[in-house]
């Protein structure tokens, strides 16, 4: 389906956000769009007690993405997943997939932090919000 948007949406594996997806929607309104789930995949450590490889987890999670939007997909908006290989950096991978699908925008939730909590951690959603070469939809999670 030829598309008028493409639109990249930051999630969990294990915690895709509806509001995330109604807002997406929302700001899709009436038009085509191709919407691009992207998610990350710690490499494997030493003591991966489950002992599956980083390809099978890959697999877990992009599946995991695809059914949590089952029965959103219509006739104009179309879903899929995307775990770039090569990184778990969040930031890096929702920024390689935005800009190879040369994205109209991104989507990603935000969450109320310390002060503390973001010397020591950091923020994925600033890096990508500074960084993105198209708009950001910032979108607060609770």
């Amino acid at each position: 389906m030829m598309s008028d948007l493409t639109v990249v949406v930051a999630v969990r594996p294990d915690d895709v956000s509806q509001k995330m997806l109604g807002v997406c929607l929302t700001v899709i309104g009436d038009r085509t769009a191709d919407v691009v789930l992207v998610s990350c995949v710690a490499p494997p450590t030493p003591d991966d007690s489950e002992g599956r490889d980083y390809g099978a987890r890959a697999e877990e999670a992009a599946r995991r993405l695809e059914t949590a939007v089952v029965g959103l997909a219509t006739p104009s908006v179309a879903f899929r997943a995307s775990i770039p290989k090569g990184t778990h950096l969040v930031p890096d991978a929702v920024l390689r997939v935005a800009s190879q699908e040369e994205a109209d925008f991104i989507v990603l939730g935000v969450r109320s932090r310390s002060r503390v909590g973001k010397l020591i951690m950091g923020s994925k959603a600033q890096s990508i919000i500074l960084a993105a070469e198209c708009p950001v939809v910032a979108v607060r999670m609770v």
